[in-house]
């Protein structure tokens, strides 16, 4: 199989995702800030922020190098609009700003910030990329991203249903890797249905109170998707006995990816959309 594009690692990922969904309940006052740091502890023990350039120190407030979450609590609570984006190689998500682009494509996500200012309609943006440097560390980089204008969130219903399209296709995937000659022993042949449960597990996170039954479906279908493609990829070698196969392989795990790229960020935005909503 080729290589593929880069799979976000899951300390980032969870982080991004934390601070955006626990943080716009926090700003609609639906939690307090003391659940934003224990969802953000859930994702990592220690995080360290910095800005990368002098734009976003200044409009964000950073210091050099700050360490804990204030700082993140601080820039959720002063930004009039958030969105988490998930741009890939086909897909900028309107980002321009060349290191912060090539640093989100690298992890696979950003989260874009739309500070409070002198002009309220303002589309000058902020964006943190979160990487997991260490097991238990996770640093955020701020950038100024230029005028990024806020897309509309896509219809959960149009992802939901693409995304059950998607898994049958994974399914499809998990049975041909099941079907296929181990490559050791098969006393050695690692259990695929026990190592899928850990990847599950592993992306597995936890949403704010009052979320909507379709937004935690479409974020458990997703992440049970992602799970399976991971595990297509940790046994790229035997994945597929001839060319064609292969070729074919590759497109589906693309596609796969693609799917729970759209319905992650749909799903993370309808939260954070819908708390911005009650603030009006």
């Amino acid at each position: 199989m080729t290589e593929t594009t880069h799979q976000p690692p899951t300390g980032s990922l969870r982080a991004l995702t934390s601070l955006a969904t626990w943080g716009a309940r926090w700003r609609s006052g639906q939690c307090a800030p003391d659940d934003i740091v224990d969802a953000l502890s859930d994702a990592a023990d220690s995080h360290r922020i910095t800005a990368a350039d002098p734009a976003a120190a200044q409009a964000l407030s950073l210091g050099a190098a700050e360490t804990g979450t204030g700082s993140l609590l601080r820039m959720i609570r002063n930004s009039r609009c958030i969105r988490l984006l998930m741009p890939s190689p086909g897909d900028t998500c309107g980002i321009v700003a060349s290191p912060a682009l090539r640093s989100a494509l690298d992890t696979g996500e950003i989260l874009v910030l739309w500070p409070r200012g002198p002009e309220p309609d303002s589309d000058d943006a902020y964006g943190l990329v979160a990487r997991t440097i260490a097991t238990d560390t996770v640093t955020w980089t701020a950038y100024h991203l230029g005028r990024v204008t806020p897309r509309p969130v896509e219809s959960l219903a149009t992802v939901e249903y693409d995304l059950r399209q998607g898994i049958r296709s994974a399914a499809e995937l998990f049975t041909q890797l099941g079907s296929m000659d181990a490559p050791t022993s098969a006393a050695d042949a690692p259990d695929l249905r026990t190592r899928l449960t850990e990847l599950t597990a592993r992306s597995h996170i936890d949403l704010p109170p009052h979320t909507s039954e379709r937004v935690i479906r479409v974020i458990d279908q997703a992440t049970q998707v992602a799970a399976i493609v991971d595990l297509v990829l940790e046994r790229t070698p035997a994945f597929g006995l001839t060319s064609g196969a292969q070729s074919s392989g590759d497109h589906a795990v693309e596609r796969l990816r693609s799917l729970t790229r759209v319905a992650r960020m749909t799903a993370v935005n309808t939260i954070i959309s819908e708390s911005e909503q009650s603030l009006r």
